[in-house]
């Protein structure tokens, strides 16, 4: 769950205690609306969060999704 947070801090730029209630959604429902951004910047931004899961070897998926 820290792995979860540390990546809607660093690459969703959320501070910390949205970022806990944001992973606590996560955990209890499965997902989770993070914002609604620009297409390139949401596929940039799935981007960067599955390859932090994949180099740290977490399952985490991260899907994008029109409004």
């Amino acid at each position: 769950m820290e792995f979860v947070t540390e990546v809607l801090r660093v690459v969703f730029n959320k501070p910390a205690d949205e970022a806990v209630t944001l992973m606590m959604r996560v955990h209890r429902e499965g997902q989770a609306t993070v914002g609604i951004y620009s297409y390139d910047v949401a596929m940039t931004k799935t981007a960067q969060s599955v390859a932090m899961a994949r180099r740290d070897g977490f399952p985490l998926q991260v899907t994008c999704e029109p409004e």
